[in-house]
């Protein structure tokens, strides 16, 4: 490769400034590579969930909750690029309860479902088991909160696999006041 002709010139003038510098026709010692740490290791602690360590199914879950049937929607997670963060939810396709979509319902545990459960906050239905189909499942943990839908992990300790699904946050946490939509009235009507 040849260098330019202004670089080599400012090889030779920086050469004569520092007399100290040696020509050599050796090869230059090769620097070993740096070596890379491990990660720390907190054992005993749980590993993070790693967004694609989840199935993606696309079918609406009915869940039941007393007199009232609510719709979770498959999500998947998506990664903002400005600010690098991850971020579930539902693919246009599945983000309205579409009736000639698959759906399936949650059948509850009769003594470790949600039924049992006073649903005060989120976080109250964590651990809240049932079934959908013939899979046992679990309210695992919280993979997004958002103004209006809370994602949850869903995982079936039998297959060990995990599904993330989005319901309306108003269904676990029934005192939750939704804040404003920026240029929205109270009424939900633009702002003039």
């Amino acid at each position: 490769m040849k260098e330019s002709f202004p670089k080599r010139i400012l090889a030779i003038v920086n050469r004569w400034r520092n007399p100290a510098a040696q020509v050599s026709f050796l090869p230059p010692a090769e620097n070993p590579r740096p070596k890379v740490k491990p990660p720390n290791s907190t054992s005993g602690s749980e590993p993070e969930l790693v967004p694609g360590n989840f199935f993606a199914f696309e079918f609406f879950i009915e869940l039941k909750l007393g007199d009232s049937v609510h719709i979770g929607y498959p999500s998947v997670p998506t990664r903002d690029m400005t600010t690098k963060l991850v971020r579930w939810g539902s693919k246009l396709e599945w983000s309205w309860p579409d009736p000639s979509k698959a759906r399936a319902p949650w059948i509850d545990d009769v003594q470790l479902g949600l039924a049992k459960r006073t649903l005060v906050n989120v976080e109250d239905a964590l651990g809240a088991e049932g079934m959908i189909g013939d899979k046992p499942m679990r309210f695992e943990r919280i993979l997004f909160l958002g103004r209006n839908q809370v994602v949850y992990a869903l995982h079936c300790p039998t297959q060990n696999f995990r599904i993330a699904y989005g319901f309306d946050r108003v269904i676990f946490e029934p005192n939750y006041i939704r804040p404003e939509a920026p240029g929205l009235q109270g009424d939900g009507k633009l702002k003039s």
